[in-house]
């Protein structure tokens, strides 16, 4: 995981608001921190961490604390949803992990991760099994179906005609108040371009993916206020389910 997703009112939100005036503002560097030593390039991109002497140790030098009080830090995050610190096994340390760093994932480590379960899939006994006594249109229509697979999804969004249909969804399907000239469609379209800007493009290099453009519109979109139609969040939970 080489970044996570900042939101434009994180400082607003309670749990920092409430970790600024209890700790100062030095709190939002803490929590920075503390998510900093959940990230991990392999796999998907996340870990759970012990939370040994050590760990509270380096810490507290992160946070220029005692270890004491990083503790009662650690504590405060975990209240306000920031971290989760599970409960010890026999014999074991506490570990801390974060479901809200897992949902501000970078695109890069989610790409990674399907690309591994990808694999998997392309290595399972099934896949492995000759073709041999199969007809040609039943091979055909094998590779067609797994063309149309929500993971298989790719390409530039600069180079899509239809945002919809990029994402896997029909447009027929939504609703005419959500549609042009309403905001919805207008707002869809216009992140469009956001997204090739600031997240998918770093010059010549594109890492558009329909997934996590949906992922990020859908947030920008509630940033703004404005409602999405129900297939776009059902259309959400069924990618987030592969």
């Amino acid at each position: 995981m080489r970044w996570w997703k900042r939101f434009r009112e994180d400082l607003d939100r309670p749990a920092f608001q409430a970790g600024i005036e209890k700790f100062g503002t030095g709190f939002a560097h803490d929590v920075d921190r503390t998510w900093q030593l959940l990230c991990v390039e392999d796999g998907p991109g996340l870990r759970e961490l012990p939370l040994t002497e050590e760990t509270v140790g380096m810490l507290a030098r992160q946070f220029r604390v005692t270890p004491e009080e990083t503790k009662q830090r650690l504590e405060f995050m975990r209240t306000w949803g920031l971290i989760e610190i599970k409960a010890a096994r026999k014999g074991e340390s506490q570990v801390i992990a974060s479901s809200e760093l897992k949902r501000r994932r970078d695109e890069w480590s989610k790409r990674k991760l399907r690309e591994t379960k990808d694999k998997a899939k392309a290595k399972t006994p099934e896949s492995l099994r000759s073709n041999s006594g199969v007809a040609p249109e039943q091979r055909q229509r094998s590779e067609a179906d797994a063309k149309a697979e929500p993971n298989s999804l790719t390409g530039c969004v600069r180079n899509v005609g239809d945002l919809f249909k990029y994402v896997g969804i029909d447009k027929k399907r939504i609703a005419k108040k959500y549609l042009a000239p309403n905001a919805f469609e207008r707002a869809f379209e216009d992140f469009a371009k956001t997204y090739v800007a600031e997240w998918s493009h770093d010059g010549n290099d594109c890492s558009c993916s329909p997934v996590d453009f949906l992922d990020i519109a859908m947030d920008e979109l509630k940033n703004q206020g404005i409602e999405w139609p129900k297939c776009l969040l059902a259309r959400k939970r069924e990618l987030d389910a592969n």
